[in-house]
């Protein structure tokens, strides 16, 4: 069927105008598409942070769980801390007891060497002087 040159013009206007419309509906929807990727984008973004945060909290939790599983271990772990604590200070104790016991001893020494002295007790010591009295002097 011969096609008449007006009839041709007037289709490829028509086309032309649907092709224009066409055009800016896919715009549009692209638009759209780059949209919705870039929210995409940032959702990941989060659900990746937040995966992280979790997989710090279960590392965290790791020692939780163990002692969870093994009480009777966490409970000797902390007998022995408990003990070794106690054991530290009876010791520290000790030193420090020891070591005013040898002030104390060498203040006597010091003290049995001057003249007149008879008598060394805890609270300090009695001396006789020349007359044959005592004078109580305390040390501390």
């Amino acid at each position: 069927m011969p096609v008449d040159e007006s009839y041709k013009l007037y289709l490829e206007e028509k086309f032309k105008g649907l092709q224009v419309a066409q055009h800016g509906y896919f715009r549009e929807v692209h638009d759209r598409f780059d949209a919705i990727d870039k929210s995409n984008e940032i959702r990941n973004g989060r659900i990746e942070k937040a995966e992280k945060d979790i997989e710090c909290i279960n590392d965290d939790l790791t020692e939780y769980h163990f002692i969870k599983k093994h009480p009777n271990i966490m409970i000797t772990i902390i007998a022995v801390a408990v003990i070794g604590i106690i054991f530290g200070l009876f010791k520290t104790f000790n030193s420090f007891t020891g070591k005013v016991n040898d002030v104390e001893e060498k203040i006597t020494n010091e003290i049995r060497l001057m003249d007149g002295v008879s008598k060394v007790q805890r609270n300090g010591y009695v001396k006789i002087n020349d007359n044959g009295l005592t004078d109580s002097i305390k040390v501390r």
